[in-house]
């Protein structure tokens, strides 16, 4: 997966999730079968985010995990290239 694909889809998993969770704990009291659909599906979107977070942050260039700091940072810390260019970066 891209890494630009991975930054556009984890805030909507995130957001999915939690829409889900909320309608889960709001039908709680009139359908429990409802409820528990919504906390099911809340549940995997909360495990697709998670996917995404370490399968789909890699730097393209030298494939290693972007995974902290992977949706603001711009060059790779490991191999110093520019994530969108491929450009060597200098250090400072």
């Amino acid at each position: 997966m891209k890494l630009e694909t991975a930054r556009k889809l984890i805030p909507v998993a995130a957001a999915l999730a939690a829409v889900f969770t909320l309608a889960s704990l709001i039908t709680q009291n009139s359908s429990a079968s409802v409820s528990l659909y919504c906390a099911v599906l809340g549940l995997v979107f909360v495990a697709a985010m998670v996917a995404l977070v370490f399968g789909g942050l890699k730097c393209p260039w030298c494939g290693k995990s972007l995974v902290r700091g992977g949706m603001k940072i711009t060059r790779c810390p490991h191999c110093r290239r520019d994530l969108q260019s491929g450009l060597k970066t200098k250090k400072k």
